[in-house]
């Protein structure tokens, strides 16, 4: 949260609610739908291991990594590492699609003051 204070120039609070209200979304969320994908990228690419990824995407606990992986993709990771590995020339075999994000710009509304 202090990043994005930092990077707005606003109060926590105010981008907290920027982001409520234009994203659909708390800054954190924002951020685990994002290294969730870093993540999901390790594990379809190289062959670290679980805990490396979760602790280079910035989680101290393994469960909750695996959590909010198999909210983000539906699946554990090692089962999207299993059903995404990489045939050497960069792309997955098969992609298991994550699922839908939130609508991210609403562009009918009014920006805010």
């Amino acid at each position: 949260m202090k990043a994005f204070k930092q990077l707005c120039g606003r109060s926590e609070a105010h981008v907290s609610r920027a982001c409520r209200q234009w994203l659909n979304a708390t800054p954190s969320r924002i951020v685990n739908r994002f290294r969730m994908d870093h993540a999901a990228k390790q594990l379809a690419m190289t062959e670290r291991s679980i805990l490396d990824i979760s602790m280079d995407c910035g989680f101290d606990s393994l469960s909750h990594f695996y959590r909010l992986f198999k909210q983000r993709h539906g699946i554990s990771p090692n089962e999207y590492r299993v059903r995404n590995k990489s045939t050497g020339g960069g792309q997955p075999d098969r992609q298991v699609k994550a699922r839908p994000a939130a609508r991210v710009w609403q562009a009918d509304r009014p920006p805010s003051p």
